[in-house]
């Protein structure tokens, strides 16, 4: 019997998988159950990915099938040297330069990660879907950048 849980395997391949890609920024793919956090170093880019859950269902006899919901949360602190000096607001160009990252994972996701070389059972179910493109309430309150995309894996295993 495993020792992880399907959510916990495809979460581990997917983290692998984003540190294969090429980005114009980079990072190192964390693991998070919470990414509604404030980060409290500045200029610290965050990628995670969260395991949000899985849904059962009868796949054949002997197989149970499982959808396995997880997001990849994209979060930066800016600070006041990111800042127009005029208006005190965040400089246009850190927030298009957060959105490209955004955009290159998510093709990296549509062309490299349709199937997880750390986990080849698992397959993407349904489109990579944007949940939160940025978050104005945290740029206004905590000058945090905060992006999440929804991603569900396909999973079988059998029953003991």
């Amino acid at each position: 019997m495993s020792t992880q849980s399907e959510i916990e395997k495809v979460s581990e391949a997917l983290r692998d998988e984003l540190t294969l890609g090429s980005f114009s920024q980079g990072f190192e793919p964390g693991e998070t159950f919470d990414a509604t956090i404030e980060l409290e170093e500045l200029d610290a880019l965050r990628v995670d990915v969260v395991p949000v859950g899985s849904d059962p269902d009868w796949e054949s006899r002997g197989w149970i099938q499982w959808d396995n919901v997880l997001d990849v949360a994209i979060r930066k602190r800016l600070g006041i040297d990111d800042q127009d000096d005029a208006t005190g607001k965040i400089r246009n160009r850190h927030m298009h330069d957060l959105l490209l990252l955004e955009q290159e994972i998510l093709v990296y996701l549509f062309s490299k990660a349709q199937t997880l070389q750390g986990y080849p059972g698992a397959e993407m179910h349904m489109k990579p879907e944007i949940r939160v493109h940025w978050d104005p309430d945290g740029m206004r309150m905590n000058s945090q950048f905060t992006s999440v995309i929804r991603l569900t894996y396909k999973t079988s295993m059998e029953i003991p």
